[in-house]
């Protein structure tokens, strides 16, 4: 797995992963550094265990990254249901050669969107990730567990309609990872702790 490094001091970098890992708890996400694959595959940065909330990041590489990667495909099947958030077009355009060779050898056409849009993910800035987290996942509950829809939505079976892919948003471009912004905003959790601007 190919993860861009985000330009940040260790000791920063320890912070938002620190800060990462509590946001997805807030969701109903668990978060773990321990697994057999982790033992058994020393190539091998972190898995989402599918049908679970329990997302795995091994104790090795750029472990924020594989966090918002394997969180993304947490994302992907509990809080968007498959529905893809970026579109095949915009995924080409912005993933690198290297990402998209890669994609096409190791993934079969069913799950080269799925692996696709959480590369993508991961290389996004971190106040950008966390809209598309709100967006897709709804506010986390204030007492932590399960998080509930966002307003104004109804909950609907995974199978009742066909996915319609959204671009991302056009003010921002989500392949690259600034160094966090000295301003403090009013958002709660993981962009308070790092004093980013949140995405209007």
């Amino acid at each position: 797995m190919a993860l861009a490094c985000l330009p940040l001091r260790a000791a920063n970098q320890t912070g938002t992963f620190n800060a990462m890992v509590t946001t997805f708890q807030n969701y109903g996400f668990e978060v773990v550094g321990n697994h057999p694959r982790c033992v058994q595959e020393p190539n091998l940065f972190g898995l989402y265990l599918r049908g679970t909330r329990r997302i795995v990041v091994c104790p090795r590489g750029n472990q924020l990254d594989t966090l918002m990667h394997e969180g993304w495909h947490a994302v992907q099947a509990r809080c968007r249901k498959g529905k893809p958030l970026l579109t095949e077009q915009f995924l080409r355009a912005n993933l690198s050669r290297a990402d998209l060779r890669d994609i096409d050898a190791l993934y079969s056409a069913k799950s080269w969107h799925r692996e696709a849009e959480a590369r993508a993910m991961a290389a996004q800035q971190i106040p950008l990730y966390m809209a598309h987290l709100d967006s897709s996942c709804g506010a986390p509950p204030a007492a932590g567990g399960i998080a509930q829809p966002p307003a104004g939505t109804q909950p609907s079976s995974p199978a009742v309609t066909a996915p319609q892919p959204a671009q991302p948003a056009p003010q921002a471009n989500p392949m690259t990872k600034p160094a966090p912004s000295t301003s403090r905003t009013s958002m709660p959790g993981l962009l308070q702790q790092l004093g980013l601007p949140m995405i209007p």
